[in-house]
C-alpha cells in the first residue's frame, strides 16, 4: 500500500494525470502481491491514500472554486462529499488494477504444489 501511494505521488508530480494509480497498482499486483485479495486491498488503500491526500491538498488551495462548483452540481457537501466520492472511485480502480496485476503475473509465476509431496 505504501509503495503504491509513493509511486502515484511521484508520477503525479511529473505528469498530473488522474489514472496514475492504475499502472502503479497493476505493477504492484504483478510483482509483490501474495494473492488477488491482498493485491486488491493494497491497491485500494494505496490509491485511496494518494487520491485522498492529493484531493485534500487541492481543495484547500487553487482548486477550491472548481471543487465548490462540482459539489454543487452533484449535490454533495463541498468540503468532504466530493472528496469521499473521489476516494471511493480510487479504491475501486486501484483495487481492481492490483488484483488484475496479480492475475496477469500469475501466468509467469511457477505453479505451487498445493497437494503437498507425494508419499
Amino acid at each position: 500500500m505504501f509503495w503504491i501511494a509513493i509511486g502515484v505521488f511521484a508520477l503525479s508530480w511529473l505528469l498530473p494525470f488522474w489514472w496514475w494509480p492504475i499502472p502503479v497498482a497493476l505493477l504492484y499486483g504483478m510483482l509483490r502481491a501474495k494473492n488477488e485479495v491482498r493485491g486488491f486491498v493494497a491497491g485500494a488503500l494505496g490509491a485511496a491514500l494518494s487520491w485522498g491526500l492529493y484531493g485534500y491538498w487541492l481543495q484547500d488551495g487553487e482548486a477550491a472554486r472548481i471543487v465548490a462548483r462540482m459539489a454543487a452540481l452533484l449535490g454533495v457537501n463541498p468540503q468532504w462529499g466530493l472528496l469521499a466520492i473521489a476516494v471511493f472511485m480510487a479504491m475501486v480502480i486501484g483495487g481492481f488494477a492490483a488484483s488484475s496485476g496479480f492475475l496477469i503475473g500469475s501466468y509467469w509465476r511457477p505453479a505451487r504444489d498445493v497437494a503437498g509431496p507425494a508419499d
